[in-house]
């Protein structure tokens, strides 16, 4: 076993199951049975994991047997936890390089995980039983956390078990990939396929569908009303208009600027257009992006185009100058205004010029990925970024 107890990692001790926990007969004795042949495992309810103050509360199933019931961290040392957490690091939840154990050093930054079933069932199949003799303790951890505003579900049975926990009604709230479901208080639930290895293996479910359901439970949207535009010393930040497209396409069609965005070089006109429209389009709670301008001329782009990930571009005949940190800075005091707990960055490491300026206004790397992305013919690397606001 490791020094690290997983029962020293709860941000809830107060609210956990006792490690001997009677409630199951049928998962006390296989507990019983496993502490006699892995006695270095944990074999124990599984305590929640990550931060009290989060306001994602992600609902797992059960912990596997060679997963969380072998150490003892939620979907940590299993196949599920290479993608759960690889996600949590692209949506800026975590901090610090997953290693599949509970010493890794990874914190979790406004989230935190929880299941629905704490102790370790037969074949990964608890009976209804067990699930009710286990939502105490969910609910019970629910009001311990004030913050939380979404529950993340993971499968049908994390599903229900959150619908039991928020009041809500079975037959009124299906379960479905993507699904968006409103409980009492203005809580939300998001339901996802779960991360097992089966439902990867089969491709019921994909790296890109899971980051896209976790992106959905993030944030619940920007509070409060959206700036028609931000002035700094030397720099406009306004929003889009269609008059835009022609100088946005001189942008994008440059190779040496677009080397190191999320997309390729813009080969036509069209493509720059429909980029600008889904810009306009966007702008509301869960998109707060600006154009920049200098002196009348469009410099640039820089804001959310998806909560709370932020994009920065300035055109390269204006790089060096200053105008990426002025940017950002001004748009950062702006959106602390608009009930963002943070934001976070995705970037290119060969873009040195991005990443000093959002270090400049204070985001802290947060994680590294190899071969995150493809860009054209070549895998890019991401170095990832978070501010607290």
């Amino acid at each position: 076993m490791h020094k690290t107890s997983p029962a020293d990692l709860s941000p809830l001790p107060e609210a956990e199951a006792p490690r001997d926990c009677p409630l199951c007969p049928r998962l006390v004795d296989l507990r019983m049975e496993l502490r006699g042949e892995h006695p270095d495992w944990y074999n124990a309810p599984v305590p929640a994991f990550g931060d009290r103050e989060a306001g994602v509360a992600i609902i797992g199933l059960a912990p596997g047997k060679h997963g969380a019931n072998r150490t003892g961290r939620p979907f940590t040392g299993d196949y599920a936890g290479d993608l759960l957490f690889d996600v949590l690091m692209r949506t800026g939840l975590s901090v610090g390089d997953y290693d599949s154990r509970i010493d890794d050093g990874v914190e979790l930054k406004g989230a935190i995980i929880l299941n629905a079933v704490k102790c370790l069932p037969p074949e990964n199949k608890p009976t209804g039983a067990e699930i009710q003799h286990c939502r105490p303790f969910l609910e019970e951890m629910l009001t311990r956390l004030p913050k939380v505003h979404t529950l993340f579900a993971l499968g049908k049975i994390a599903h229900d078990a959150s619908c039991r926990a928020l009041g809500m009604t079975l037959n009124q709230h299906k379960f479905g990939h993507g699904n968006v479901h409103h409980a009492p208080g203005g809580l939300r639930l998001v339901d996802s396929y779960h991360c097992s290895r089966y439902n990867q293996n089969t491709g019921r479910l994909s790296d890109e569908m899971f980051l896209m359901a976790m992106r959905k439970a993030v944030s619940p949207g920007l509070k409060g009303d959206a700036a028609h535009e931000l002035r700094t010393e030397r720099l406009v930040l306004r929003r889009a208009r269609k008059e835009d497209a022609e100088a946005l396409h001189e942008l994008f069609t440059d190779e040496e600027t677009m080397e190191s965005w999320s997309t390729t070089v813009h080969d036509t006109m069209f493509e720059t257009e429909e980029w600008l429209r889904a810009m306009i389009e966007a702008a509301g709670p869960h998109s707060d992006d600006f154009i920049v301008e200098k002196d009348g001329e469009l410099i640039g782009k820089c804001g959310l185009w998806d909560v709370p990930e932020i994009g920065m571009m300035i055109r390269r005949d204006h790089w060096g100058q200053g105008y990426a940190t002025e940017a950002l800075a001004a748009y950062r005091d702006y959106i602390r205004g608009r009930g963002l707990p943070y934001m976070f960055a995705d970037v290119d490491p060969e873009n040195i010029g991005s990443l000093r300026a959002l270090e400049k206004v204070g985001f802290t790397r947060s994680g590294f990925k190899e071969k995150a992305m493809k860009h054209g013919d070549r895998w890019v690397d991401s170095v990832y970024l978070r501010i607290d606001l």
